[in-house]
């Protein structure tokens, strides 16, 4: 039988919620004791973590790094690696990818879908 479920399950989070949550990982709060102030569950701070790390990801296609993240978020590589494989570069990592290779990927994907838009802009001005 599934325990009750905490009082925000399910519940949108708010940029305020986010920010506190930031604050947390970065005050080294135990993710059990987060939890709780959310009132949410342990995987759902996980999951938020790994959403805002992707989120990082991808506006910092240049920049941002693996140490970065986990300070950040306080996430161990191989649970940023599972989340993003469960969340959204399923189809890029498997078991033989370290993290350096996924981030690495990764950029590279940014990198041209950053190019395709300056291209198309290009297009665009000079009517091609």
């Amino acid at each position: 039988m599934k325990q009750n479920m905490p009082i925000n399950h399910r519940i949108k989070w708010t940029d305020d919620e986010l920010n506190q949550l930031l604050r947390e990982t970065n005050n080294k709060i135990n993710i059990n004791k987060i939890a709780d102030n959310h009132k949410r569950t342990v995987e759902a701070i996980k999951f938020k973590l790994i959403r805002h790390s992707i989120k990082l990801i991808e506006d910092n296609p240049l920049t941002i790094s693996l140490k970065e993240i986990q300070k950040i978020t306080n996430l161990s590589k191989n649970d940023l690696l599972d989340g993003f494989k469960k969340i959204k570069y399923n189809y890029i990592i498997n078991d033989n990818n370290d993290f350096n290779d996924v981030m690495n990927i990764i950029h590279y994907i940014n990198i041209n879908v950053i190019l395709i838009w300056i291209i198309i802009i290009f297009h665009l001005v000079f009517h091609f």
